[in-house]
């Protein structure tokens, strides 16, 4: 069950944040796809802000710390976030 809420929580959350939402740039260039990086970064920012929760509900502080992982994790993939 925890799971379920879980995953209903990242559907909506990944709705309505920003760093999902946005647009990624490369070297200035907005026409790059950036599909693949982006779900390693989603996943990998998940992963990140499950293991800091340490038995906590999720709230907005893990939203914050998946939202910062995420645009973290595409910073160091040379991408910019253009939040349009």
């Amino acid at each position: 069950m925890r799971r379920i809420n879980l995953l209903i929580i990242m559907i909506l959350y990944g709705c309505a944040s920003n760093p999902y939402n946005g647009k990624y740039t490369l070297n200035g260039d907005g026409n790059i796809d950036y599909s693949i990086e982006k779900k390693q970064c989603q996943i990998q920012a998940t992963e990140q802000a499950i293991q800091k929760l340490g038995g906590n509900t999720i709230g907005s502080a893990w939203m914050l710390s998946r939202r910062n992982n995420m645009l973290a994790c595409m910073k160091e993939k040379g991408f910019e976030w253009n939040p349009e």
